[in-house]
């Protein structure tokens, strides 16, 4: 089986007790909930997690809602340079840049470390 069908989507006949609740469903939260489950797994222990959603059907959540399908990152691991003006573009000047200036300086040593922990 495997361990994402773990997940709890259903709000119909789903067990009222859960080891783990993660509230949002965006990249952070689909990780943070999968890591969870890999990580009961690999001790051998069983898991239930409540994935909570409250956005609408078919719209990307949390920081995908703003990103394009991709982040291209150069041979160093940083973001392209234009990545700050694309981000504003595509979402109608609301993306924070402060945040996208965060995102830009932290995505090297974030990407070196899950290279480092890719077979941990």
């Amino acid at each position: 089986m495997s361990v994402i069908s773990q997940v709890v989507t259903s709000t119909s006949g789903a067990p009222t007790e859960y080891n783990f609740i993660v509230v949002g469903s965006g990249f952070a939260g689909c990780m943070t909930t999968l890591n969870f489950l890999e990580n009961a797994k690999s001790l051998g222990k069983a898991a239930t997690v409540a994935l909570i959603e409250a956005g609408k059907d078919g719209e990307q959540r949390g920081a995908s809602r703003w990103t394009p399908a991709f982040f291209r990152l150069d041979k160093e691991n940083k973001l392209d340079s234009n990545f700050k003006n694309e981000m504003k573009l595509v979402s109608n000047g609301l993306a924070d840049q402060a945040y996208c200036e965060k995102l830009e300086t932290d995505v090297p040593n974030t990407v070196q470390f899950l290279l480092n922990h890719e077979h941990t």
